[in-house]
């Protein structure tokens, strides 16, 4: 059952007053307000407007705490007339006064035994519920005013000049016959607070961070609040943990994490050892609390990040304003308010509810219509709409200005309530033209009346779907609810249609087959993985097959099978790089027009469309996806209309993320469900771990292999040729020749013969530049195995033969005199620098084979290896 507000009690202005003369100038005084709340010996108590009594923003105590003694009195005396339950309140800070609230210590009318000592000689006054005592206090040790927080520690705390919370006045004296000044907290009072906390603390404990970090309010109120502590530094710990596991039903952990770095960064007791002391120890040791209870997930409060963390920043801007002596932006006046002997009668502006009571009657309007219809008692029986239309009747027979409040603003407010999940936050509105509009189409004056604060934004929603307006900014959560549910019925349906779909026989034959794009390693809905390690040419690799893509027709690797639509993200370097490679690809294959569209990204224009400007490229971060990164990407590749999306490297999208098997399970899966929504083939360039001694890999190398190449349906290793491929190629080229050949094998496929691959080799290209400039940019081109038969010219075989006649020429390359090599050298002309590979050649083809014969050019006996003339072949003209 919740607690009455309509028994409040009256305060006693003259016993305030008396007891507060010294302080009365002071403005620090303001208007509260009671509303009930489910506890029944409590109710929530909010600054409000002292014009309208209506709990708008800003109702702050700071920024309501503005008002004289004299002002707040009037101001509660109006408003109690008009039958709203409201309170004179006071905050400490702004009048230099401490209050003490002890709660739960008055029972039958009678204290409890520890309370008498603090209360000492202090002055005392009974609170609104009754149930607790209010102390008002010049000054405390330093010790005390530390903990002037307004945090309570086992039901009694202490507002002072660090609280930002306001204090209740009532008058009522808790010994009436003993009025009492208010004066410093006498030494013998500090000690009853001290002993009884010692006692509390023995018996139930001293309460732990968490348990300081309650004491705040809940929502957003405590996480400003808990800002507010940590700027001007009256709480660090508890004030850190009480944001935290508030905000994070608002923002993300990171955000929370950012909010409080600038607050701790903003205080002004920044840099001192107890600072120091705290930071960043607290932010770290909040986050972990809060991540181990998993607060915030799944929360319904979930607002736009900005949205807190910008309310955040204000508060911090506005609290530096004022610390540097500013003027803080303040809202426009309000018009005056009628003196109470000038009001006959009060009641509420159209659409107004509850304790409303802002519009009112005039004596003389009262008096001038009570002569025109003839009745001075023309009030009664009528409603408050009814008022209205008398006072607007009276107005236009006579030619009279509206009134105040009768003007018919179409930006007037007809009705103030809470947002989703604000509690008593009476910050939205219905302007007076929406809720005529409203009332036309339900033909229904009193729409909003049976409704709550959610069912009000429904009907506005509906209100402007049905009519085909805007939807107002205020209603964007309705509007996403709406959305959400609307995308639950279509995923029903699906899963619907799904099911129904399901049945398979013998008879029902596929409708598609695989829509194959290159080949048989890259096709649409499937993820492809081209890995190798550094310098494998991977990337040039991938542009050139990107571009043939386009072009429709491959300039190296599989077949092109039709024009494509490519998005090219080279997003570890940037675009300028990108262009180079791409153009000199084009250059050496003699590209000169494509007929798909290639969209060409480095990281620097890739950051400018996903509008992340600094910080990681992060599809995955905390082991989840980032769900903003991943609708931005998606939504970057349905506007590039592509068949096919690279993404080079896949390593950028870890960002800040440490990897593991879980994490690369995660990514992988997410870009293979990309790939089949959208249906795009996506192809991703990865690392290989290092070679351990053999020359080629397979797809078990690749870099978190099992799950990355477990969801590829294609894998291509791109690396040096096996070590028998390469070993035989010396034979044919040079070295360094050799050792530019990379192969490209298929390791793992899903989509068609596995084993299969090709050759290239890699050479530079030069490329000259808008701006002068010239760069070799490597390129890669197709390249197949040379035979002996194109490595040696006719010619010259015809001049080995007959020297190889005519000269004893050594056959082993170890012995001493003249070799096959050398005599090559000799007469090759051009081929003397290719002399020992034309040489190994000829050997390994038999074209040259030894016999053992005495050399004539020594005295030796013994026989050596001669070269002589071995198979004739048929050789086929000209050479490689």
């Amino acid at each position: 059952m919740a607690k009455d507000t309509s028994k409040l009690p009256v305060p006693n202005f003259k016993i305030l007053k008396a007891a507060l003369a010294e302080y009365a100038d002071a403005r620090a005084y303001l208007v509260w307000r009671a509303f009930s709340t489910e506890n029944e010996t409590k109710f929530s108590k909010l600054p409000v407007d002292p014009d309208t009594g209506l709990a708008t923003k800003p109702n702050t105590a700071k920024a309501r705490g503005v008002l004289t003694f004299d002002e707040a009195q009037e101001a509660v005396e109006v408003l109690i007339d008009q039958g709203l339950p409201v309170g004179i309140g006071l905050y400490p800070p702004a009048a230099g006064l401490i209050a003490l609230d002890a709660d739960a210590y008055v029972k039958a009318g009678t204290l409890d035994d520890w309370v008498k000592p603090i209360i000492g000689t202090a002055y005392a006054e009974v609170s609104p519920s009754g149930t607790g005592i209010r102390m008002l206090v010049s000054s405390v040790s330093e010790s005390l005013s530390a903990l002037a927080n307004g945090h309570e520690r086992h039901n009694l705390g202490l507002y002072g000049a660090p609280t930002s919370k306001f204090v209740t006045l009532t008058g009522s004296l808790v010994d009436v016959s003993d009025p009492r000044p208010i004066k410093p907290l006498s030494g013998s009072s500090e000690k009853a607070i001290w002993a009884h906390w010692a006692k509390m603390d023995a018996e139930k404990g001293r309460p732990s961070m968490a348990k300081f970090a309650s004491m705040y309010p809940a929502g957003r109120d405590g996480m400003h609040l808990a800002l507010e502590d940590i700027i001007s530094g009256a709480s660090l710990p508890p004030a850190t943990v009480a944001f935290a596991a508030r905000a994070v039903n608002y923002v993300s952990t990171t955000e929370v994490e950012d909010a409080l770095h600038e607050a701790f960064h903003a205080s002004e007791v920044k840099d001192t050892a107890r600072w120091h002391k705290r930071y960043p120890k607290s932010i770290e040791g909040a986050l972990e609390w809060v991540r181990a209870r998993d607060l915030g997930a799944g929360s319904a409060l979930r607002e736009m990040p900005t949205q807190v963390v910008q309310g955040a920043k204000d508060f911090m801007k506005g609290h530096l304003a004022r610390k540097a002596g500013e003027k803080p932006d303040t809202a426009p006046e309000a018009a005056p308010r009628p003196k109470r002997e000038d009001v006959i009668h009060w009641y509420r502006h159209i659409g107004g509810s509850g304790g409303e009571y802002t519009s009112y009657v005039l004596t003389k309007e009262h008096e001038a219509i009570s002569a025109w219809l003839k009745n001075p008692d023309w009030l009664e029986g009528l409603d408050d709409d009814e008022v209205d239309k008398v006072r607007l009747d009276h107005c236009e027979k006579f030619g009279l200005d509206r009134p105040q409040g009768l003007d018919p603003d179409p930006d007037a407010v007809a009705i103030w309530y809470a947002p989703v999940g604000g509690g008593l936050d009476y910050s939205k509105s219905v302007s007076l033209s929406e809720y005529n509009a409203i009332v036309a189409w339900l033909e229904f004056p009193g729409w909003h009346e049976d409704v709550d604060d959610d069912g009000i934004d429904q009907i506005r929603y509906d209100y402007h779907v049905e009519h085909g307006l805007n939807i107002p900014s205020d209603l964007s959560k309705v509007a996403e609810g709406m959305a959400a549910f609307e995308a639950e019925l279509e995923a029903e349906r699906m899963a619907t249609e799904a099911f129904d779909k399901s049945g398979w026989g013998p008879q029902r034959r596929p409708k598609t087959g695989i829509d194959r794009l290159v080949g048989a390693i890259i096709a649409k809905g499937i993820l492809t993985v081209i890995a190798g390690s550094g310098g494998a040419a991977k990337s040039t690799l991938c542009a050139s097959i990107a571009m043939g893509m386009a072009r429709g027709h491959a300039v190296i690797g599989p077949e092109v099978l039709k024009v494509c639509n490519v998005l090219y993200l080279g997003i570890e370097d940037d675009l300028a790089m990108n262009e180079r490679m791409l153009f000199a690809a084009a250059q050496r294959h003699r590209v000169a027009s494509i007929q798909g569209d290639l969209r060409l990204f480095g990281e620097d224009n890739f950051r400018h469309v996903m509008k992340i400007h600094d910080g990681p490229l992060s599809l995955i971060s905390d082991d989840a996806i980032v769900e903003s990164f991943r609708d931005k990407l998606t939504d970057l590749i349905s506007a590039a209309n592509c068949d096919a999306v690279f993404i080079d490297p896949m390593a950028v999208l870890y960002g800040g993320q440490e990897m593991n098997n879980a994490a690369m399970n995660l990514l992988a899966r997410e870009l293979k469900r990309i790939a089949q929504v959208l249906n795009v083939a996506i192809v991703v360039v990865s690392h290989t771990r290092k070679p351990s001694g053999q020359r080629s890999q397979s797809q078990h190398d690749v870099k978190f292999g099992t799950e990355l190449v477990d969801t590829a349906r294609c894998v291509v290793n791109v690396g040096d040729l096996p070590q028998a491929e390469y070993d035989d190629l010396l034979n044919l080229v040079p070295a360094h020749e050799a050792a530019m050949v990379r192969k490209a094998r298929v390791t793992k496929t899903n989509i068609g013969p596995g084993g299969s691959g090709f050759t290239f080799k890699i050479s530079g290209e030069s490329v000259e530049c808008l701006d002068g400039s010239e760069e070799s940019v490597g390129v890669v081109t197709p390249w197949t195995r040379p035979d002996v038969d194109q490595l040696i010219d006719p010619e010259l075989w015809e001049r080995i033969k007959t020297e190889l006649e005519c000269q004893f020429v050594l056959y082993s390359a170890q012995a001493s005199g003249k070799k096959l090599k050398d005599l090559i050298a000799e007469i090759g002309g051009d081929y003397a620098d290719n002399a020992p590979n034309i040489a190994k050649h000829l050997i390994s083809e038999k074209w040259v084979v030894e016999r053992e014969e005495k050399n004539p050019a020594t005295s030796s006996r013994h026989l050596v290896k001669r070269a002589v003339v071995g198979r004739v072949p048929g050789l086929s003209a000209g050479y490689a």
